[in-house]
């Protein structure tokens, strides 16, 4: 798509792209109360922002930065992440000093305000602990 001219691509879903490589079975999430064998009945550990997930992005990123170096366009890079650790979705932009996305997507955020937010109360907390945590230029 990139030879087609298209200017930027979002990696959908990009936390389950890698597995513990043992496939290592998931713990039992001790804060689960809903029904037996729903995915939240687990903890996830092993698979989902694995090491290697992020080899994976850095490795796009300098295939789509190859593509201006020979004059083209300079190519967007997106990561949806789906993680309510904000921690974990800042990594997307850079791991080891590594850049990876341009752009992780942070849905915490479009779910204000959230439900029982009374306006500004958790609102602000929400947006500050995202703005806390972006590295720098972002």
């Amino acid at each position: 798509w990139a030879d087609r001219g298209a200017d930027g691509f979002r990696l959908t879903s990009v936390k389950y792209l890698v597995e513990d490589e043992n496939l290592t079975d998931e713990p039992a999430n001790p804060n689960y109360s809903g029904p037996p064998g729903g995915y939240d009945s687990l903890a996830h550990p092993y698979t989902t922002n694995q090491a290697d997930t992020h080899s994976l992005v850095q490795e796009f990123r300098t295939l789509l930065d190859s593509y201006a170096k020979d004059g083209d366009s300079y190519k967007i890079l997106l990561t949806d992440v789906m993680d309510a650790n904000v921690r974990q979705v800042v990594k997307y932009y850079s791991s080891n000093g590594t850049r990876e996305a341009d752009i992780a997507l942070n849905y915490d955020l479009q779910e204000l305000p959230a439900p029982g937010d009374t306006p500004g109360n958790k609102t602000f907390g929400r947006i500050q602990g995202w703005m806390d945590n972006l590295p720098d230029g972002k």
